[in-house]
């Protein structure tokens, strides 16, 4: 699943929230623009972990390697190594955390076609999708929770570790550590 597909589907939400407060519309739910912030939060801090904290660094770091030597071995073996961080940086053979990551891209996706759904001006919000998106936002409460307590577990064991970046920043201002992992009350 494509980040960058998950952050335009959230950004398109805002710009249809926005239109519909332009409108004056009295049915804009506070909760659903809360929510929205805080999934596009997590997103974009997970998207930034990726791509600054892990690929920029380990592709620094493969790039000095392959400047200091001129055996295919060795340049070999830096390759490997490279993709061998990546992978362990991005969770990819950690499965629980994986499976997280993939939930919240998938509810996001759920809550932003749900959105567009009851803001579009060609359709009515109805009581099944309100209920529907209250849906939704519970899970998206449960998914975060899930993944934020995962990666304290994670962290205890692995000290000193990319993991420390990535709860740094989706913890930013110890907001889910005050709310044990939940970001909506």
């Amino acid at each position: 699943m494509s980040i960058r597909r998950v952050q335009i589907e959230l950004n398109q939400c805002f710009l249809l929230q926005m239109s519909s407060k332009r409108l004056n519309n009295a049915n804009i739910d506070p909760k659903i623009w809360l929510t929205r912030n805080h999934m596009s939060f997590l997103v974009d801090n997970l998207q930034f972990y990726l791509q600054a904290d892990v690929l920029e660094t380990q592709f620094v770091e493969l790039e000095t390697k392959l400047k200091k030597t001129k055996d295919f071995g060795e340049i070999r073996y830096s390759h490997d190594t490279f993709l061998t961080k990546i992978q362990a940086q991005s969770f990819m053979h950690n499965k629980v955390v994986y499976s997280c990551f993939n939930d919240i891209m998938d509810n996001c996706l759920s809550f932003s076609s749900l959105v567009n759904s009851i803001y579009n001006l060609r359709d009515e919000a109805t009581p099944k999708r309100n209920e529907q998106l209250q849906h939704v936002i519970r899970e998206f409460q449960v998914q975060t929770q899930a993944l934020y307590k995962t990666l304290r577990s994670l962290e205890k064991r692995q000290i000193g570790s990319h993991l420390e970046q990535l709860l740094t920043r989706l913890n930013f201002n110890n907001f889910l550590a005050e709310n044990n992992g939940l970001i909506i009350k």
